[in-house]
């Protein structure tokens, strides 16, 4: 059996996807610029100059779409990575934080990111 492309990310290629997806700087979580632009030279994210925003490339996209669907999200929820992020941004923040939490428990990242999220998810709610 093939290897998934998702499987051969790094837990830390990983979290770039997802916060890159959902909006959230890659500093907040402690991710560096030049993982930053590994993941563009791989061809996953683009880096907007002007804005200095990353977003996810077609490839990015299909591979956190992957990645959700592994980790058994696509059955009864929306179909798309662009609808479950619409979704998840709707959420109030608190609702957000955590449920952006537990998916990333969910996709078994490594927990020392786990917990920089965490950690300013909840200075943002102020409960640090």
């Amino acid at each position: 059996m093939a290897k998934k492309a998702s499987t051969k990310l790094t837990a830390q290629e990983r979290v770039i996807l997802f916060f890159t997806a959902t909006g959230i700087g890659h500093a907040d979580v402690g991710i560096t610029a030049d993982a930053m632009k590994s993941m563009a030279i791989k061809g996953f994210i683009v880096h907007d100059r002007e804005s200095g925003a990353y977003t996810l490339t077609d490839s990015g996209r299909a591979t956190l779409t992957a990645m959700l669907e592994d980790a058994g999200l696509k059955a009864g929820r929306p179909t798309s990575i662009d609808t479950w992020i619409a979704d998840l941004m709707e959420k109030p923040e608190n609702k957000r934080a955590e449920s952006l939490y537990e998916l990333l428990l969910r996709l078994n990242l490594s927990m020392s990111h786990l917990e920089d999220a965490h950690e300013t998810y909840a200075r943002r709610l102020g409960l640090r």
